[in-house]
């Protein structure tokens, strides 16, 4: 292990117009984030890194339909304590966590679910996307797919979630979650 300096600039822009932070029924969010890393600061790694990530919720009745995308591009060899990354829950779930990692990222979600009482909910998603290396090539043909079924509920101490993943290659995983999940995304937060 070595120590690393960082030093640079970043930026954050943030839109939040979901009308709720456990589990959405509509609205949209969206994130924003650039980061320059720079030895004239300090920095052991120079390098740009530029992220966004949006996602959009309608609702009529009990039946709720989101879609989502994320995008990231680096300049250059992005260091590997700072690589794009994807896996583990709504995220490439059926990956382990922060299992593709890479110097560019592309992820796109679809999904459904439907409120089956007051605070319950059974539901879905699919995601196909890729964390990919320099000089790997970005096309549809190598993106991975991995699709999540969910049990959900609102409650007081925040969301739980029964979850089961399935992905490509024959990864499957199972997840229990209670309470809100902060997860720094991407090294940018």
């Amino acid at each position: 292990l070595r120590d690393i300096n960082f030093g640079g600039a970043r930026l954050l822009v943030r839109a939040d117009r979901l009308d709720s932070v456990t589990i959405p029924r509509k609205g949209w969010a969206s994130t924003f984030r650039a980061l320059e890393s720079l030895d004239a600061l300090g920095a052991d790694d120079e390098y740009t890194k530029i992220y966004w990530g949006g996602e959009k919720y309608g609702s009529r009745g009990r039946h709720t339909g989101f879609g989502g995308a994320e995008a990231g591009w680096s300049s250059g060899d992005l260091p590997l304590y700072d690589e794009f990354t994807l896996g583990g829950f709504a995220s490439m779930s059926g990956y382990e966590d922060r299992e593709l990692r890479g110097q560019y990222l592309g992820l796109g979600r679809l999904g459904y679910y439907y409120r089956i009482l007051k605070t319950w909910y059974l539901g879905g998603w699919a995601e196909a996307g890729n964390a990919w290396q320099l000089g790997e090539p970005i096309k549809f043909s190598n993106l991975r797919y991995s699709g999540t079924l969910i049990l959900a509920k609102d409650t007081l101490i925040g969301p739980l979630y029964v979850a089961y993943a399935h992905a490509d290659g024959g990864r499957n995983k199972f997840y229990f979650i209670l309470g809100r999940t902060v997860r720094t995304r991407n090294n940018l937060d």
